[in-house]
């Protein structure tokens, strides 16, 4: 700002100069340019400069020279003087200060040094304003950020001109911390505290979690809207006349929030009557409304009742009802009368459906998730549910479907409505490195290359229409590869979830693993491949059929011991077919706090292949919440494999075999070390063909991104057909967190109960793992 007004100022001097005279047109003779403080080059600058020695001068050409002086220079001085026809230009430039020193002022919660890293900006530097606002700004930022929202920042300088350095003070008013200490509520009973604990954004410091959750600290913008929040709940509660009161006071270096409530009058509902139906029966509406005579008054469910009687309509195809509501307050009496209105519209049925906005995914990708048919009866729930599905399948940015006047002639004497599917394309491929640590595989690492909206048949397209034509079809295809001390892992898989437009889904995969996980003496080694069809029965039970080929190459070290060696001998190819059924009604994929998933499956192997042997296995998860954020999981699995043919349990592939112990099965013992050993070496697991795996678990909900954990595990192996010969035992407690797009880590203790013996013991679990 203080060159712009140096150059302003200079202008109206030389126009001051030659106020009787034009400059315009006449020849610029000499420029001479006188520079203040470090030396520069000036033939450099005036090579720069529009105007020229011994051609005309142009008054905007001389502007706009000064503007670009004052951007490399921190003072512009121009001088024009006039002789005849002629005129001769001095400029002096003043070159851009060093920092001397920076002084701090005022800054006593946080290190000078921390500021200083903040700021970027070092003594001994050029001095440049616009930078040094930026720092400025950065320092601000800091300070919002560390919670201090009173914060005030600004800087002074002074300058030297002998030797052209400045002086840089920041003076800072940090003003109060915004660390929430306490949040107050006044005239709110215990039950309301917790549900508008649970409504609103602000809430208290936590010293071990709010780093992590960025909540706990002071914003205003929050504030107000908790304020609105908290009326509208009173309001809801039958006190139509509530406000709240919001006081923010300091307390021992920490911010104390209030919550006042002014309740007023407790409204309740007089009478409710409904008028302008005919197309339904009255007894149907009323089924409909979430208020009754003698209720406390509530504007939410006043609307939701509305809103019920419009989607009724919606329903049976007269999309195009209104219902309009009123609350008429009895004079002298805290009573609200409620009177519906209904204004019925013609029966619609589903015209023509047009999509637009799809410039990748296939128009029948989209039209498979919708559940709007042609021809039927317009029902206003279906087209939510086609949009919310479409939302979710992961394709779309943004998703709008709704109804329009049908341009093309139907039937007569019917009505129809066509419908309109809007899509904003996004991104669905998604390449992950990621990296972790656990007890189990020591260190490990690798790639992830994910597409969710593949298309196999874009290959015949490739040559023409380039790599686009692989994305559109909605199938799912993944590449990974993973690295660690103890294993490796290969795979390539793709899936469509509608073959052919229906409701079977089709998945392929193909593996490669080297693991040494069971032990140091077993070099595992696996080829395999799969091919996996299901259908859904409805949305928890689906049935499907596996066939399953491996080919498995597994080295034993000490073949000399006779178990070793048995191990050593049942190598080969494995060729089998089963199916299952599984049932998953659980809340949520990722973090289920209610519900039950059970999968029952069997197998055939010899269909081909060098083994033959029939596996079976129940596995079953309850999940079930026993207070607020609290879950209860119960987990039972049980699995067998039973020999067929000329093949003995001996001779059952170490990669087939069941293993347990370690942090995802028995916590406390050693991972995979449960159930028979080799003979004279007890560190060696054997594996069985008969498993049993019993859990239960108590999880309570910190914060939406940990939890604290205890839990009892009690698991067996054996190498006896059907046989649970004895359950090891453990008890513990631990912690999960979730942080960087679900980066889970696990860490917990547990205690072994009966371990076969002492060196099962491994009392600590962790795992962690990212992507970046």
């Amino acid at each position: 700002m203080k060159n712009w007004m140096l150059c302003l100022l200079g202008v109206f001097f030389t126009f001051f100069l030659v106020a009787q005279d034009s400059l315009d047109e006449k020849i610029v003779s000499k420029i001479h340019i006188e520079i203040i403080g470090e030396t520069s080059d000036v033939s450099i600058i005036k090579s720069s400069l529009t105007t020229k020695e011994g051609s005309p001068f142009s008054q905007i050409d001389f502007d706009t020279d000064l503007k670009k002086l004052s951007k490399k220079f921190d003072r512009v001085e121009p001088e024009i003087t006039s002789q005849g026809n002629t005129i001769t230009i001095t400029i002096k430039l003043w070159t851009q200060p060093i920092i001397k020193e920076i002084l701090w002022v005022g800054n006593e919660k946080i290190k000078t040094s921390t500021l200083q890293k903040e700021l970027k900006i070092t003594p001994m530097k050029t001095f440049h304003r616009s930078s040094f606002n930026k720092g400025i700004q950065r320092l601000k930022e800091y300070y919002v950020k560390k919670g201090f929202f009173e914060s005030q920042i600004h800087f002074t300088t002074q300058r030297n001109k002998e030797n052209n350095t400045i002086v840089v003070t920041i003076h800072i008013k940090e003003g109060s911390s915004g660390k929430i200490g306490k949040i107050v509520f006044k005239g709110f009973t215990k039950e309301e505290k917790k549900e508008i604990k649970k409504e609103i954004a602000t809430s208290e410091y936590n010293i071990l979690l709010s780093w992590i959750s960025k909540k706990g600290i002071l914003n205003k913008d929050y504030l107000e809207r908790d304020q609105l929040t908290i009326v509208n709940y009173l309001q809801n509660k039958g006190y139509a006349d509530a406000k709240v009161d919001v006081q923010i006071y300091q307390e021992k270096e920490k911010t104390i929030i209030q919550f006042t409530a002014h309740r007023g009058i407790l409204y309740r509902i007089g009478k409710i009557c409904i008028d302008g139906y005919s197309l339904l029966e009255e007894n149907l509406l009323q089924q409909q409304l979430l208020i009754h005579t003698g209720d406390v008054f509530s504007p939410e469910k006043l609307r939701m009742s509305a809103q019920n009687i419009k989607d009724l309509y919606g329903k049976n195809g007269y999309i195009e009802t209104q219902v309009l509501f009123d609350a008429i307050l009895h004079e002298g009496e805290p009573l609200y009368d409620i009177s519906f209105h209904i204004e019925e519209s013609e029966q619609f049925r589903i015209g023509m459906i047009r999509i637009y906005g799809n410039t990748t995914t296939q128009s029948n990708v989209i039209l498979r998730e919708s559940l709007l048919v042609p021809g039927e009866i317009f029902d206003m729930r279906r087209l939510k549910a086609t949009q919310t599905r479409l939302e979710n399948i992961g394709y779309f940015k943004n998703v709008n479907v709704y109804a329009v006047h049908s341009t093309e002639p139907f039937q007569e004497g019917k009505n129809y409505r066509d419908v309109i599917i809007e899509v904003e394309e996004t991104t669905t491929g998604h390449f992950t490195l990621f990296a972790g640590f656990s007890s189990l595989n020591d260190l490990s690492g690798g790639a992830d290359l994910t597409e969710n909206n593949f298309s196999l048949g874009g290959f015949t397209k490739i040559f023409s229409q380039g790599l686009s034509s692989l994305r559109g079809g909605g199938e799912y295809v993944r590449v990974r590869a993973q690295f660690g001390t103890k294993q490796e892992n290969y795979v390539i898989s793709w899936m469509t979830p509608y073959l052919k437009d229906s409701l079977w889904r089709l998945g392929i995969e193909g593996s490669l693993t080297r693991s040494k996980l069971q032990s140091k003496n077993y070099k595992l080694k696996t080829y395999g491949f799969t091919l996996t069809s299901s259908y859904p029965i409805n949305y928890i039970w689906t049935y499907g059929m596996r066939y399953r080929l491996r080919d498995d190459r597994t080295d034993v070290s000490n073949s000399a011991n006779e178990d070793l060696e048995k191990l050593e001998d049942s190598k080969g190819v494995i060729s089998a077919v089963g199916a299952y059924l599984n049932h998953d009604s659980t809340d949520n994929p990722y973090k289920p706090r209610i519900g039950f998933r059970s999968n029952l499956e069997g197998e055939y192997a010899g269909v081909g292949g060098q083994f033959e042997f029939a596996k079976t296995s129940f596995i079953n998860t309850v999940y079930h919440p026993i207070w607020p954020k609290a879950t209860m999981k119960y987990r039972g699995d049980v699995r067998f494999i039973e020999p067929l043919g000329k093949r003995d349990k001996d001779k059952i592939p170490l990669a087939e075999r069941f293993f347990l112990g370690g942090e995802n099965s028995v916590r406390g013992y050693k991972p995979y070390i449960i159930g028979p050993r080799v003979q004279g070496e007890k560190k060696t697991p054997l594996g069985g063909i008969s498993t049993a795996l019993l859990s239960v678990e108590l999880s309570q909900e910190i914060i939406p991104i940990a939890d604290i954990f205890a839990f009892f595990d009690a698991g067996s192996v054996s190498l006896k057909h059907f046989s649970i010969p004895k359950l090891n035992t453990s008890y513990g407690v631990g912690t999960r967190i979730e942080v960087m797009r679900r980066m889970p880590i696990t860490f917990g203790i547990g205690f072994p109960i009966n371990p076969t013996h002492k060196s099962d013991v491994q009392n600590y679990f962790f795992s962690m793992g990212t992507q970046f």
